[in-house]
């Protein structure tokens, strides 16, 4: 199976997604996924908000923070079912 572009974990995903033998051990991979995404997008943004030297991308990412952390506690909650 050949994945797309992009870095290992993505791949790794999508190999797990073709690689599932029922539509519920896919749906529990993307949401695993969604999680782990989830919660590196927020870290990301957190250290930019803190530690930008550009006062416009610094406010961005801050603004952005509260809606990833939505999103992050949703995909948390959905990966612990």
């Amino acid at each position: 199976i050949q994945t797309p572009r992009g870095d290992a974990a993505h791949g790794d995903v999508i190999l797990k997604l073709r690689s599932a033998d029922s539509p519920e051990a896919a749906e529990r991979a993307y949401i695993d996924a969604i999680a782990v995404d989830q919660a590196n997008i927020d870290s990301l943004l957190e250290k930019t908000a803190g530690n930008s030297n550009d006062a416009d991308i610094a406010r961005f990412a801050a603004d952005t923070l509260t809606a990833v952390k939505k999103h992050e506690d949703s995909a948390r909650q959905l990966a612990s079912k």
